[in-house]
Formats: C-alpha cells, structure tokens, sequence
C-alpha cells in the first residue's frame, strides 16, 4: 500500500478491524420488511457484491411502492 501511494512511507497503520459477514443459516439472502420491528427493511446476504444491483433495484421498488415483489418471496426471513 505504501509504495502506491505518493509519500506512502509516512502512512503509519492507526487501527485493524475484522466484521464478521452476515451468512444466513441455509445460506440463501433474507430481504424484506422484518415483522417486529415497524419500517425495519432487511437486506441479508453473503454474496452482496453480486446480488447488489438487482437486490437494492428490487428492495427500493418495494419500500417505494409498498407493493411486494414475487422475486424476493423465497428470501423472506419468515422462512424460519
């Protein structure tokens, strides 16, 4: 990192932080509105990087409308 960057050699590494990613159970995203918790929308996925455009696309569509779209009916977290 530091030879990429213009005076990278006076960069001094202030802190580390792990997250751990969000894995559903059975490994499939959970996306929709969360019944306990009003206004809660969730978006729960592991392969976020590429379900992104599609997911964000869809889950607006639904907070927006307030209409519920078929796609994302096998991602409810009801299914548990």
């Amino acid at each position: 990192m530091r030879r990429s960057l213009k005076d990278g050699n006076q960069l001094e590494l202030e802190s580390i932080k792990v997250g751990m990613r969000p894995m559903p159970e059975d490994g499939y995203p959970i996306v929709g509105f969360q019944d306990h918790v009003k206004g809660l929308y969730l978006t729960v996925m592991h392969s976020a990087i590429t379900l992104a455009p599609l997911i964000a696309r869809l889950a607006a569509s639904e907070i927006i409308d307030q209409e519920s779209r078929s796609e994302l009916e096998p991602c409810r977290l009801s299914r548990f």
